[in-house]
């Protein structure tokens, strides 16, 4: 399921595009996604960007993912984007606390 659905209210091309990228390819995006955030210790969506080359739409959404599948979670501080707008900073989870 589009886990950024709400985002975007179901739209049907945004559907399509979740459909159409396979698995494999979302879980690639996803493993890099938080490797970027455990090796920096936390990362805001547009350092992850920026650092893999990615489009704001695949980080989203993986990190969308993280958050969903408690990997991530936000620190609750924000930092400037490259176009200064603020953005929530996330970290990983306390691999002790969940078992990881």
């Amino acid at each position: 399921m589009d886990v950024c659905r709400r985002f975007h209210k179901g739209a049907d091309t945004s559907e399509l595009a979740y459909a159409e990228t396979p698995a494999r390819v979302r879980s690639k995006l996803r493993y890099k996604v938080l490797s970027t955030i455990k090796a920096r210790g936390n990362a805001t969506c547009d350092e992850i960007e920026s650092l893999l080359d990615l489009s704001h739409q695949s980080c989203s959404a993986r990190v969308t993912e993280l958050k969903r599948d408690g990997l991530i979670e936000d620190t609750g501080e924000k930092r400037l984007t490259r176009q200064g707008r603020k953005a929530r900073v996330y970290k990983p989870m306390d691999e002790d606390a969940h078992g990881v």
